[in-house]
């Protein structure tokens, strides 16, 4: 059952991490160490905790 629960949030947060990657680096034209950079997710940490 561990197993199950630990491969799930394996994938979800591969998916999460692949999305913002996309959203930020891809399709927002955002340069690749940006998207690594602390303040980036303090950004995306601010906004999806005021929704």
């Amino acid at each position: 059952m561990w197993v199950g629960v630990l491969i799930v949030l394996l994938v979800w947060g591969l998916a999460f991490f692949g999305g913002a990657f996309l959203g930020y680096v891809v399709f927002g034209n955002g340069p690749v160490l940006d998207f690594f950079s602390g303040n980036t997710w303090r950004h995306l940490f601010r906004f999806l905790t005021s929704l």
